[in-house]
């Protein structure tokens, strides 16, 4: 049983040499800096790191010792079955409440369902960031089937997935038997109006997403129109909204200024970076004055 950090270092370097890999100096550097074993990691850093298939086999030495809040492995060139391998470690060692995944485009259907699988057996992962990994339709299903299934993740990163088309009406199928997670970042996923349609029967659907973050997008007024009909049928539900950058003119605000009396929790909206004018805030001012929830 391993018992001081040098211990674990020691084990690593023996494992590391079993699989013929040269230890991962960015990660001896944070063992280097532990004082104990017995106290959580706020993050363990592996972004960046080369992670090859046998890479990922030494980390079981780590991961069946420590607990983890956050395991950053964004842009590791991961691909299936090293992820599929660090999901089995998760899973079994109950390591992990926070997974960084981001800008990993190489990983396909295999690790998509194997993650989905660990996401619905683990209660104690709360979230997950898969931004700008390329998720393609059967990819994007397999991940989901977590959240339809209702697993406890309680915050999702998509961003930079062009989820435009089937991939919005995916993630409408599944958020419509979710009760758990609060918080959507969807960014800069070359959304439409059509997407937006998607989006609205979200909001009509479900009210316990808390945060949705849709800037960067191409939502345009008639697609603002469907996420406000959405949002002015909830009497609980979305309490911050992004929609920065996303083509409004003064015309989207008629859609904004018709839903604001009628929403009970928004708290806050971020119309940055459209061209709304001040037409478009004058479309407003009556609603503003009358909503009550905004701060």
């Amino acid at each position: 049983m391993t018992q001081s950090p040098d211990d674990m270092i020691r084990d690593y370097k023996d494992a590391c040499a079993v699989e013929k890999q040269r230890p991962l100096q960015k990660l001896l550097e944070q063992l280097e800096r532990m004082d104990a074993l017995t106290t959580p990691i706020d993050t363990l850093d592996l972004s960046s790191a080369r992670l090859e298939p046998r890479t990922c086999e030494t980390l079981e030495m780590i991961l069946s010792k420590l607990l983890i809040t956050s395991l950053d492995i964004q842009k590791s060139n991961i691909e299936d079955d090293g992820m599929i391998a660090i999901c089995e470690m998760i899973d079994y060692y109950e390591c992990v409440s926070r997974l960084i995944i981001a800008h990993n485009p190489k990983l396909k259907s295999r690790a998509w369902l194997s993650l989905g699988r660990t996401l619905k057996n683990a209660p104690f992962i709360e979230m997950l960031n898969a931004s700008y990994c390329g998720i393609d339709n059967q990819g994007l299903t397999l991940l989901l089937r977590s959240v339809r299934a209702n697993c406890a993740l309680h915050t999702l990163h998509l961003s930079g997935n062009n989820l435009s088309g089937k991939g919005s009406f995916i993630l409408m199928a599944a958020m419509k038997f979710n009760e758990n997670l609060q918080e959507l970042y969807i960014s800069n996923n070359n959304l439409l109006p059509e997407d937006a349609q998607n989006l609205g029967a979200i909001l009509r659907i479900n009210h316990t997403l808390k945060v949705l973050d849709i800037k960067d997008n191409n939502i345009q007024d008639s697609g603002l129109h469907y996420i406000c009909v959405g949002l002015a049928e909830q009497q609980t539900g979305l309490i911050s909204l992004n929609i920065s950058n996303n083509n409004f003119t003064p015309m989207g605000m008629e859609h904004l200024a018709a839903m604001l009396p009628c929403t009970r929790s928004l708290q806050d909206i971020n119309l940055c970076h459209n061209r709304v004018g001040d037409s478009g805030i004058l479309a407003m001012k009556l609603s503003l004055l009358v909503n009550r929830s905004l701060t």
